[in-house]
C-alpha cells in the first residue's frame, strides 16, 4: 500500500511517500517461530527516499522544524562539529547535544542561544578536573523526565555521566564501563539503563545516585548466537508505566527485542535484516530503523 503526506499540498519534491509491506516480516516470522521460545511479532515497513534533515560531513546543524508544515522554525546550531545525539527537556525549553568533539552543549530552545559548553580543557593538568568531562565522542544524550535539570550522556570513552544544568564545572557522577555507540541510554526515576556495543552482557541497569551496577540483563530464553549482542539503541518501553520492559536494538541480535527486566526474558521480537540504529515508543506503538534505510512501525500489547 502506498500513500503520500497530503499536508504538503501534493508536491512530489517535498512529499514523503511510504510503502507498507508485511510480506517479508510475515514469512520470516512463521519460519522461525519454532526455533525460539519467545513470540515473534510483525512490523510494517515504511520506506522514505527523502529526508527532513540535511546533514553534511563537513558541518552539523540542529534545526527546529514544524512537523506538519515541514518548515524550519529555528536554526539552533551550525559548526564543524559532528552532532551524534540530541534531546529536548520535558518542558521543551532546553536542547542538549553531543558529538565528535566530546562536548555537551546546552541551548535555549526558543532563542537558539548557547547557554553552556561542558568540555574538558586540554591545558588542564589536574586529574580531578579532567575526569569530569568526556574525552571521546558522545553518542547518547538524555534529559531526566522527572528532574529536568539533570542530563545523562555516554560515548566511546566507556563512561556514562550525569550532569546538573546548575553546575558548570563538569559531570556530577561518573559510571564507568558502558561502551555507548548510539542512542543507548535511558533513565527512569533513579535507574539508568544502558546498552553497550559489546558481544555479551550489553544491557545493564545502574543506580543513578551511587553509580553502582544493579544488574546485567542476560535474557535466559534468547537463542545462542555467534553474532553477539552489540547494542546501538535502548529505551524504556512506553507501554509499561512501571518500567519493567525495555526495547533494544543493535547489530548482533538481528531484531528489536522487548525485554522484561524482572523475569530476564525476551517477551517480544521484531525481526530486521541489518543493524538497528534508533528506536522509540509511544504507548504500545514502536518505531525503529537503521542500516536498511527502512522505518518500521510495530505494535506490542
Amino acid at each position: 500500500m502506498e500513500f503520500e503526506d497530503k499536508l504538503n499540498g501534493g508536491d512530489n519534491e517535498t512529499s514523503i511517500p511510504f510503502i507498507l509491506d508485511n510480506k517479508s516480516e510475515t514469512s520470516q516470522s512463521s519460519s522461525q517461530q519454532a526455533s525460539t521460545s519467545f513470540p515473534l511479532s510483525k512490523a510494517s515497513s515504511m520506506r522514505a527516499p527523502s529526508f527532513l534533515i540535511d546533514r553534511r560531513l563537513s558541518e552539523a546543524e540542529i534545526r527546529r522544524r514544524h512537523m506538519w508544515l515541514q518548515k524550519t522554525r529555528l536554526s539552533i546550531a551550525k559548526s564543524t562539529n559532528e552532532v551524534n545525539a540530541i534531546d529536548v527537556s520535558v518542558k521543551g525549553n532546553y536542547i542538549a547535544s553531543g558529538g565528535k568533539d566530546a562536548a555537551l552543549r546546552l541551548y535555549d530552545a526558543e532563542s537558539a542561544k548557547l547557554i553552556h559548553v561542558y568540555k574538558r580543557n586540554d591545558a588542564e593538568f589536574i586529574d580531578d578536573k579532567i575526569g569530569r568531562y568526556h574525552r571521546m565522542r558522545i553518542f547518547a544524550v538524555k534529559f531526566h523526565q522527572s528532574y529536568p535539570d539533570l542530563m545523562i550522556t555516554g560515548g566511546w570513552d566507556d563512561t556514562v555521566r550525569v550532569w546538573d544544568r546548575r553546575v558548570g564545572t563538569g559531570s556530577t557522577l561518573v559510571i564507568k564501563g558502558p561502551h555507548i555507540c548510539g542512542d543507548a541510554i535511558d533513565v527512569k526515576e533513579t535507574q539508568i539503563i544502558t546498552g553497550s556495543w559489546v558481544v555479551r552482557a550489553s544491557l545493564q541497569l545502574w543506580d543513578m545516585t551511587s553509580g553502582k551496577l544493579i544488574d546485567s540483563i542476560l535474557p535466559k530464553n534468547r537463542p545462542t548466537s555467534l553474532d553477539g549482542e552489540f547494542l546501538y539503541a535502548v529505551q524504556y518501553f512506553d507501554g509499561d508505566c512501571y518500567g519493567d520492559h525495555v526495547l533494544t536494538g543493535g547489530s548482533g541480535t538481528s531484531a528489536v527485542e522487548v525485554i522484561n527486566l524482572k523475569e530476564k526474558k525476551v517477551v517480544g521480537n521484531f525481526e530486521v535484516h541489518k543493524a538497528v540504529m534508533t528506536l522509540d515508543s509511544n504507548k504500545t506503538s514502536i518505531i525503529f530503523g537503521g542500516m536498511e534505510s527502512v522505518i518500521r512501525l510495530a505494535d506490542f500489547s
